[in-house]
């Protein structure tokens, strides 16, 4: 209970900012599905480029909007509910581990709250959608925003937030530009596309970095 009410007062803050990150995003991709013929792809998802005189970054401009609007949206209320030490007891002390894991479900509801929302739309206005591919695409832009979020989190435990907003994003902008990179991620290995295994390594090593900072941190 005490999880939620300080969510809850950490997102009554700046409501405003939120309301126009959605607005501008919101009226970006009524864009895409009115001007272009969309297909199953989820908006959010990378891919990449068909044509070889298109740069693969111009074709993956939706899903940078899609990672850019779904980190900046809850404006770090999630990592500053990771660094409130325990006020119940008289001496403050860092939480625990089972803090830590509070925030990586946290950091998973939002991330399917936010992708499940555009699934649905996809749904209403793609005719004749393929729900597989659909699905899968969606799961991979979901993870893929999971990875952004806790790099830019990493940034944030350390103090220099810039620092981790800005190697999220020349991260992301780096693997988008390498077309052979992308044709291989989508690939499937076995019985998986082999985004899934690599995406499961990095999140291990991510999530060991923001506990290791998460456990470094000062408490005032």
């Amino acid at each position: 209970m005490r999880t939620y009410n300080q969510l809850f007062a950490l997102m009554r803050r700046n409501n405003g900012m939120r309301l126009l990150l959605l607005a501008v995003y919101a009226i970006l991709v009524w864009q895409y599905y009115a001007k272009t013929m969309p297909s199953s792809i989820f908006v959010g998802a990378f891919r990449p480029a068909v044509d070889s005189f298109t740069p693969p970054l111009v074709e993956n401009m939706y899903p940078i909007l899609f990672v850019v609007c779904g980190v900046a949206l809850p404006l770090e209320i999630f990592s500053e509910y990771l660094s409130i030490p325990d006020s119940l007891i008289y001496i403050r002390r860092r939480r625990g581990p089972a803090h830590f894991c509070r925030y990586l479900a946290i950091l998973f509801v939002y991330s399917a709250v936010y992708t499940g929302i555009q699934v649905w739309i996809a749904f209403l206005v793609i005719p004749d959608c393929n729900a597989k591919t659909l699905l899968s695409t969606s799961l991979c832009a979901q993870f893929t925003l999971i990875l952004l979020m806790l790099v830019s989190n990493f940034g944030y435990l350390l103090d220099n937030r810039a620092a981790g907003y800005i190697s999220a994003l020349v991260l992301y902008g780096l693997v988008l530009c390498l077309n052979p990179l992308l044709r291989w991620l989508i690939q499937d290995a076995v019985y998986l596309p082999h985004w899934v295994p690599v995406y499961g390594v990095l999140a291990l090593v991510l999530i060991a970095a923001n506990a290791f900072a998460f456990s470094r941190l000062q408490i005032i």
